[in-house]
């Protein structure tokens, strides 16, 4: 079984959501102890950790099994719009570096259409800040000494 994901330099665990694994269409026996994938031949053993937590064994040896793909989806207009809405509807410049730097393999077709979601997002519209800066001071109300007199 082979799940795409991305390698730190770090002693911590891959957490798979809910979401992911019915995504994947993951099966889980723990009857058996076993987990498979929804439309796949292949299974494999979970093993249980002395906390009591359900683990599988990750190998980056094995070259046998299913692959599901989960870091990027097919459509760069649906990726553009789940990477607008998960970074809390930041500017298409911001998730644009962050994408650039990821390389990701549409990258300039998810910017694209990032550009355009950052020109149409109701949400957006409403309530980013407006393009010209505050002003520090304000323009005075009177034109002669004492004209305006405040309190």
């Amino acid at each position: 079984m082979f799940l795409r994901t991305f390698v730190v330099e770090n002693d911590i665990p891959l957490l798979l959501s809910k979401q992911t694994m019915m995504k994947m269409g993951m099966i889980i026996d723990m009857q058996n102890m076993i987990v498979s994938i929804k439309d796949s031949e292949t299974s494999d053993q979970l093993e249980c950790t002395d906390s009591g937590h359900v683990t599988i064994q990750i190998s980056r040896q094995s070259k046998e099994g299913v692959t599901f793909h989960v870091a990027e989806q097919s459509d760069p207009e649906k990726t553009a719009d789940f990477y607008h809405r998960y970074f809390a509807h930041s500017s298409a410049n911001k998730i644009g570096k962050a994408i650039k730097t990821a390389k990701l393999e549409r990258g300039s077709q998810i910017i694209e259409q990032l550009e355009k979601i950052d020109r149409t997002c109701d949400f957006c519209l409403r309530h980013k800040k407006r393009s010209a800066p505050h002003k520090k001071i304000g323009i005075p109300q009177g034109s002669t000494f004492n004209e305006v007199v405040a309190m």
